[in-house]
């Protein structure tokens, strides 16, 4: 592909009596060093991009760890966007005791 894009830069001319790159009369091409060096580095920096994309960096095993570790973070992220209004109310001490004999209810309070 690279090939067919280098040929495309030469210009088809008329007859060119003689050498066609030699001489005073002859063919110039629109190539210059300058860009055959950069085709040249953009082809070495695609080989190296596609070597680096092709290496794994983690294993299976790291992979399926980062993935459930991800997944319970999702599920804590869910679990606190909820509204509070489904959840249960605080259950307090004084909530449970009410219904027995006040005074001693009032003597635990207090410590005695």
């Amino acid at each position: 592909m690279r090939l067919t894009l280098v040929s495309c830069f030469f210009k088809k001319l008329q007859h060119i009596p003689g050498h066609l790159t030699k001489g005073k009369v002859r063919l110039y091409p629109y190539i210059t060093e300058r860009m055959k060096k950069k085709a040249l580095e953009d082809l070495l920096r695609e080989k190296n991009n596609l070597e680096i994309l092709s290496k794994s960096f983690l294993s299976q095993g790291e992979e399926i760890n980062h993935m459930s570790e991800r997944r319970a973070q999702r599920k804590t992220e869910l679990f606190r966007s909820r509204p509070q209004k489904t959840w249960y109310k605080n259950v307090v001490a004084e909530d449970c005791f009410k219904s027995l004999n006040i005074e001693n209810f009032q003597a635990m309070k207090s410590g005695q």
